[in-house]
This record gives structure tokens, C-alpha cells and sequence, in this order.
């Protein structure tokens, strides 16, 4: 497989130079799509249940094997809130004032519901990224319902 060849068959010394041009390029194999992406689109330990084509992809279990060289050209390590935020800014410029149609509402439905499974789940938050003031949804547990959810936003 090319991908062998690119982790540990490139001498050391052009590694760099090799993997810089192939971040610019369609090289890595969507089985969703059918068809070659660039690394920016993928990222290596999301589930195929919060894929959202044509925004993000889950790397094929296939390739695990050659993760170093995968991240080496732009693909995402683990799943995080921005990459959701995003697909959220993406769809916003391509909507601008217009409604969303219902395949651009999936998506953007979808981009909001990851944005904050991983919000609350990210290690990264910390008592400075927190506003202050009542319990949002922001600090709730990902498991409590929807009502909850509703009615502490609106707050």
C-alpha cells in the first residue's frame, strides 16, 4: 500500500518536505464518498455516527496502521468542538440569509448537537472558558434531557 511506503519507506530527511506537498492534496481514500480527500477533512478517532459529509470524515480502520503519516498531512487526531464550529461557520456563509433547506439543516443540526457533545466533554475546558452565573449547558451532563437542556438555554 502507498500509505506503508509514505510512513516508513521515505528517507527521514525528506519526510518533511513530502508530507508539507501532500497536505495540499486528495490522497487519503473516503469509503463514504468514494473518492480521494485532502487530510483536513478527516480525523482519526471520531465515530462514524458523528461523520458529517461532506465537512468530516472518521479515517477507515484500514489505515490506522499508518496514523503517524496521517497526521503528518492534516489529519485531526481527535474529535473537538471547533471542528463542528466549522462546519456551523461554513454552512452560515453558504446559507447567508436564506433558509436552510432540509439537507443543510441535518447538517447543521447535527454540527450543533457533536459542537456540544464535545464542548462537555473536552479536556481543554476550564473554570476561565466558563461563563459565569446560573448552570448552562455548558457545565450539564450530555445525558440530561432535552427539556432541561430548552429551558436552561432560554434562561
Amino acid at each position: 500500500m502507498i500509505y506503508h511506503y509514505f510512513q516508513y519507506e521515505i528517507k527521514y530527511e525528506r519526510r518533511t518536505e513530502i508530507y508539507k506537498e501532500l497536505e495540499d492534496r486528495e490522497c487519503i481514500y473516503s469509503r463514504t464518498r468514494r473518492q480521494f480527500l485532502h487530510g483536513k477533512y478527516f480525523c482519526l478517532n471520531l465515530p462514524i455516527t458523528d461523520e458529517i459529509p461532506p465537512f468530516l470524515f472518521s479515517l477507515d480502520q484500514d489505515f490506522y496502521d499508518y496514523k503517524e503519516f496521517f497526521l503528518q498531512i492534516g489529519v485531526q487526531s481527535e474529535p473537538h468542538p471547533m471542528l463542528y464550529g466549522d462546519i456551523l461557520r461554513k454552512l452560515s456563509k453558504v446559507c447567508d440569509q436564506d433558509y436552510l433547506n432540509s439537507n443543510e439543516l441535518c447538517k447543521s443540526l447535527k454540527a450543533m448537537e457533536c459542537f456540544f457533545k464535545y464542548l462537555a466533554t473536552n479536556s481543554t475546558i476550564n473554570s476561565q472558558t466558563k461563563l459565569p452565573g446560573k448552570k448552562c449547558f455548558f457545565c450539564m451532563d450530555i445525558s440530561e434531557t432535552k427539556k432541561e437542556r430548552i429551558s436552561c438555554l432560554a434562561v
